[in-house]
């Protein structure tokens, strides 16, 4: 099966994403609320089609352009396990 190449962008974002992680230079120096406690996570993996993972991505990026109130893919996860929760009752 022939993988679909990631947008040019991506590989940008994630170089640039790898280097303030490195620096630990703040993401959002004007984020407003002060220090936000962590939610601890465990990673699970999932399996997704691929044509939803080109959606995937485009999701994030328009979060990720928010100037405030914007979810990472692990918010975006989260929100999606709540809404099949909630229509499962769970």
């Amino acid at each position: 099966m022939m993988q679909k190449e990631l947008p040019e962008w991506f590989d940008e974002e994630a170089a640039r994403a790898e280097e303030q992680a490195i620096s630990g230079q703040a993401v959002n120096k004007d984020a407003s609320g002060g220090p936000v406690k962590p939610v601890k996570r465990i990673n699970k993996a999932f399996q997704v089609e691929e044509g939803r993972v080109a959606k995937w991505h485009l999701l994030v990026a328009m979060e990720k352009g928010k100037r405030r109130g914007h979810k990472s893919g692990p918010e975006l996860i989260d929100e999606a396990l709540d809404l099949l929760f909630e229509r499962y009752g769970i």
